[in-house]
């Protein structure tokens, strides 16, 4: 499957393939999955057929993220969801070490 695009790579898929999904899952999600512990976690013992769901839901969607529900299960949130989280390094804003009266 190597040089292909994940919708590619998704289309020739075999849901009944628990390594080739285990696998596009992981490269899919590979950094919510590297960055959050808690859905991390989950994945682990979340079954194929539910992770090919997930992949479908991103494939239709034209990208997305993870999350947990609830029931501490995963659940497919859509792109916006994931722009919302994502935070810029300028958000927020700050005084950067400067007092309400100028650094006085």
């Amino acid at each position: 499957m190597f040089g292909f695009s994940v919708g590619e790579k998704f289309a020739k898929l075999n849901p009944e393939d628990n390594v080739a999904v285990e696998n596009l899952f992981g490269q899919v999600f590979k950094n919510i999955l590297f960055k959050w512990g808690a859905i991390r976690n989950v994945a682990k013992n979340t079954p194929t057929n539910i992770k090919y769901d997930l992949l479908k839901q991103f494939i239709d969607n034209k990208g997305g993220t993870l999350r947990t529900d609830n029931n501490n299960q995963l659940i497919y949130q859509p792109q916006s969801v994931k722009n919302t989280a994502t935070q810029s390094q300028f958000a927020g804003g700050g005084t950067q070490g400067k007092t309400a009266m100028g650094g006085v």
